[in-house]
């Protein structure tokens, strides 16, 4: 798989974009360890470089109950599946 790996300004990573065999973007954005409002912040932002046809996923602690409503207002979908170690994978997409 080849990956690419979007930063913010400070270098931080945001998302990492991996391409899977079919050529097809998995982007995967690992928010756990941040506190609130920082998940949602970052969620919003990795949103802008999304394109139509592809899928952001999230990794969070909690389940983003804010940002479901953020979501439903640009737009976008969401499938929330809880995790074995308590966290939250949430996939969005048009």
């Amino acid at each position: 798989m080849k990956q690419k790996r979007l930063k913010t300004s400070t270098g931080k990573l945001l998302l990492l974009r991996v391409y899977n065999r079919k050529g097809d973007y998995i982007m995967i954005l690992d928010n756990r360890g941040l506190e609130p409002p920082q998940p949602m912040m970052r969620t919003l932002a990795a949103l802008e470089n999304l394109a139509d046809g592809e899928v952001l996923t999230i990794i969070n602690d909690r389940r983003p109950m804010f940002l479901y409503e953020q979501l439903e207002e640009l737009g976008y979908k969401q499938r929330t599946e809880p995790q074995n170690d308590g966290s939250f994978k949430i996939e969005i997409f048009r």
